[in-house]
């Protein structure tokens, strides 16, 4: 498989088409988020182990401003790792990421809302969130949705890829 077939296959913004359709990209989303979340169930179980749990407090310590199931997953890909951030924040300090170098996979938060509709109006017609809204005297409601991507970061002061 070519790099570039391997970057759309991740989602990464190459410029290329993805390949297949929304459904099995939806599904293979799905199996990547799953298979974390499976090291994260994994790792909590192994810390048990009181030399496990002080690798994680270490492990924590260093990067406090990540969730611990993401602290988990640094710890689980790379313990030695030192610093992490994306592959952009780390173009920004004016370092530089290998080409083909990978990353540690960790969930990223994706929050977005969407107006709610209601199926009536209090007329009993059926009517668009603006519609309701207005009838009530009010802008309307939204739902706040919380879904979870794999991301990468990348520890290039570790070199241990």
């Amino acid at each position: 498989m070519t790099r570039s077939t391997a970057a759309t296959r991740r989602g990464t913004n190459t410029g290329e088409r993805q390949i297949g359709t929304p459904q099995s990209r939806a599904a293979d989303r799905a199996r990547r988020v799953a298979a974390l979340q499976e090291q994260i169930v994994t790792a909590t179980a192994a810390l048990v182990d009181a030399g496990a749990w002080q690798r994680m407090l270490a492990v924590a310590a260093r990067f406090h401003t990540y969730s611990l199931g993401n602290q988990l997953l640094i710890a689980v890909q790379n313990p030695d790792a030192t610093r992490v951030a994306g592959f952009e924040a780390w173009k920004a300090l004016g370092r530089h990421v290998r080409k083909g170098e990978r990353g540690i996979a960790i969930l990223a938060p994706m929050t977005f809302t969407r107006p709610t509709t209601n199926d009536t109006t209090p007329n009993g017609d059926a009517g668009t969130a603006a519609d309701i809204g207005a009838a009530h005297g009010d802008e309307g409601t939204v739902q706040r949705f919380t879904r979870f991507k794999v991301v990468h970061v990348f520890d290039p002061l570790s070199r241990e890829f």
